[in-house]
This record gives structure tokens, C-alpha cells and sequence, in this order.
């Protein structure tokens, strides 16, 4: 994944961080869709929490939220939001490719706008971390970059479809763009609930499987 530096750099050059304090709709909507259809989800975890908007929004709805990001200034960020708020959530600073949580202890991940920044290999190290934490029939919904996005597929390209953008907001930060083909490699060992894809893959899936969840760190 994208380097802790290169995100706190990142926060630096955005002092108006407007957008980002805002839960997405999508996001909003799912979590509608997930308190009705699955009441089962009560152990969240936000996979690259960023500055905290959906780690906020997630518990002020009664989850108990979990949030992991690389960026030592995002997750101080987070955490001075959360405590302003009242609102106990669980924060760690690490890499998302190994994640610092014991096998099959969440009922929900959620990853917005987060996976795509790297290479191929690190989306699939990211997968295959997300299906070791969560319990059997946990579900995991993610979006990113689709390959029909080749207006964004700007920069150096240094593999094929990974492309490091030279300008802009998001300058040397680089951007996976998975095709239909990758994405088949990267859901194995899940149950597809629901897939869009226009210029982003949308997916909502539930990891196959019986067994109870465990807990976060015993």
C-alpha cells in the first residue's frame, strides 16, 4: 500500500478537508440496507478510516466500529473528531495488507475509496486480510477503480492498469484500475451479494461459511 508519509503529506497539501468529514450516500445508504436486512452486524471495521467520517457515522448508529489506517496524521485526526463527539471507537495505525486483528473476529468491513491505491498485489494481500478477520457469513463491502475508467488512467503506468499519477491532488499516489478478469481472482472465497460496475467496481459480499466470530485480540 501507499506509504504512511506519502498519506500524511497528502493531509498537509488539504487543510480544507470539507469533503472528507462527510459520510458518502452510498455508504449511508448500505448501512440502511445492512441495519434491515442483516441485524446480525454489530463488530465494524473501517479499512482505511481516513480522517473518520464513516468511523463516526458507523458508531453514532450503534456499532461497535474498529478503524485502521497507515497515516499517524489521519488517525490523530480521528481520534481528537471521535473524542470532540463522545463516541468510543477503537483506532490502530497500520498497514492494511496486514491487519492487526485476529482471524474471524468482524462482522463487517467497509472500505471506501481506499484499496486502488496501490498495485495489484497489494489489492490482493488487502482481500485475502479482510477474509482472514471476518467471522464466516460476515460481509465486506468495498468500491475502486474499474478498468472502463481509462480517462482516469493517467501518469507513469508501472505495471499493467497501476498508474502513478504526475499532477493534481493526487500526485504520486498510485491507482489500480482492475479488470473483469482481476476482479474474478480477487473475490474468490466470497459470496458476490451484489456487483455494479460502471466506472468503479461496487461490491457488497458475505465471506462463505459457518462458525462464530472471535474476539478482537483474544
Amino acid at each position: 500500500m501507499l506509504t504512511s508519509k506519502r498519506w500524511d503529506q497528502y493531509w498537509q497539501e488539504h487543510p480544507d478537508r470539507t469533503r472528507w468529514l462527510r459520510p458518502d450516500p452510498t455508504v449511508q445508504g448500505l448501512i440502511a440496507q445492512v441495519q434491515k436486512g442483516y441485524p446480525f452486524v454489530r463488530r465494524v471495521l473501517d479499512l482505511g478510516c481516513g480522517l473518520g467520517r464513516h468511523t463516526l457515522f458507523l458508531a453514532q448508529r450503534g456499532f461497535e466500529v474498529h478503524g485502521v489506517d497507515n497515516s499517524p496524521q489521519a488517525i490523530t485526526y480521528c481520534q481528537r473528531w471521535l473524542a470532540q463527539e463522545g463516541v468510543p471507537v477503537s483506532l490502530l495505525l497500520a498497514d492494511i495488507t496486514a491487519l492487526p486483528y485476529r482471524n474471524a473476529c468482524f462482522d463487517l468491513v467497509l472500505s471506501y475509496c481506499v484499496v486502488h491505491h496501490g498495485t495489484l498485489a497489494t489489492m490482493e494481500r488487502t482481500f485475502r486480510e479482510v477474509y482472514r478477520v471476518l467471522a464466516a457469513g460476515g460481509l465486506f463491502y468495498v468500491n475502486f477503480w474499474s478498468s472502463e475508467a481509462q480517462d482516469q488512467m493517467q501518469g507513469e503506468e508501472i505495471e499493467p492498469g497501476t498508474f502513478v499519477y504526475a499532477r493534481g491532488t493526487e500526485a504520486g499516489i498510485p491507482h489500480h484500475f482492475t479488470s473483469p478478469s482481476e476482479l474474478e481472482h480477487l473475490v474468490h472465497g466470497f459470496e458476490v451479494l451484489q456487483k455494479e460496475q460502471k466506472r468503479q467496481w461496487r461490491l457488497l459480499m458475505r465471506k462463505k461459511g459457518a462458525g462464530e466470530r472471535r474476539g478482537i485480540f483474544t
